[in-house]
């Protein structure tokens, strides 16, 4: 816990950093119009905490990321924590989905394919996950567009705003999510139904399984009895991992499907050089994925009595 605090702050320090070492940085996108006076240019300053000193603005900053207060943001006026949780919800219903897809079946997949290693499955379903895992997500974004929404017409490109207006329309939300949440599972189930395989093949050579198979059990109760429950124990580390890849993608496949969450707006904001927004993206999106490897790491304990934590 000591350590993910520790790694929390560091990151937090890092993008403070970058942020203000790029150049046309948060002082200068607000003074760029030339017909700004210099006593309204000093007002802007003012207002947004720009006139104080670098040090005295990171101490603030450190202090905002406890407090909530991330300051204000440039293009929405209003508070940065404020515009950043109001995507959340959007986000998450983006995610939530498509990660539960991407375990369940990249894990079914894994399966059939370490069942009957280097068959004529096996080799069909690693074609299919190498082709998909080499696919870029906005690349597929866009082809599932063309087909389904451009040519078919079945499903809407974008337009989805049942989960930020008031109200909840489940009907509206489904189909929005359909292409979107396709996109994200399709390109990260390739990836982990290729380690679920690797790791039961990888278990389906030790010797504790040659010994169960010596004692004549059949060949179904070693897999699933004895191969299958250590050979997931390294997805478990994975799916921490994932959090991450999916918020890569996310940012890409929200801007692609215009769905109005933490991805989109993580891509307008860099656009619209909207810093403080910026900086509580990239503060949220660090302690999402620090947290679930934590959270990962714990579980995997759980799951191996032999591991234990000093």
């Amino acid at each position: 816990m000591a350590v993910a605090i520790a790694l929390i702050f560091v990151v937090g320090t890092l993008n403070f950093v970058l942020v203000h070492l790029v150049p046309g940085g948060p002082g200068a996108i607000l003074l760029n119009n030339p017909r700004m006076s210099p006593s309204a240019k000093d007002a802007v300053l003012r207002s947004f905490g720009l006139d104080k000193p670098l040090q005295e603005q990171y101490v603030l900053y450190l202090a905002g990321l406890v407090t909530g207060n991330w300051g204000t943001s440039y293009f929405f006026l209003e508070p940065a924590f404020d515009v950043i949780a109001s995507r959340i919800p959007a986000t998450l219903l983006l995610m939530v989905p498509s990660l539960i897809l991407t375990i369940l079946i990249g894990i079914v997949l894994g399966v059939l394919a370490a069942r009957r290693p280097f068959t004529y499955v096996d080799r069909f379903l690693s074609a299919f996950s190498f082709f998909f895992y080499a696919m870029p997500a906005f690349w597929l974004g866009f082809v599932l567009l063309t087909v389904f929404a451009l040519f078919l017409d079945v499903l809407p490109a974008a337009g989805m705003s049942s989960i930020t207006v008031s109200g909840f329309d489940m009907i509206d939300y489904l189909r929005h999510l359909i292409l979107p949440m396709t996109t994200l599972t399709l390109v990260n189930i390739a990836n982990f139904s290729l380690l679920v395989r690797a790791s039961l093949v990888e278990v389906l050579d030790q010797n504790y399984i040659t010994t169960a198979r010596g004692k004549g059990l059949p060949e179904r109760l070693v897999f699933y009895r004895h191969a299958l429950r250590n050979g997931l124990l390294p997805t478990v580390t994975m799916i921490g991992l994932f959090v991450g890849f999916i918020l890569t993608g996310a940012i890409l496949t929200e801007t692609v499907f215009s769905w109005p969450g933490l991805g989109l707006l993580t891509f307008d904001s860099i656009l619209r050089r909207d810093y403080p927004i910026v900086l509580g993206l990239f503060f949220i999106f660090s302690v999402m994925i620090i947290a679930s490897n934590l959270v990962t790491d714990l579980i995997y304990g759980l799951l191996d009595p032999r591991i234990t934590y000093d």
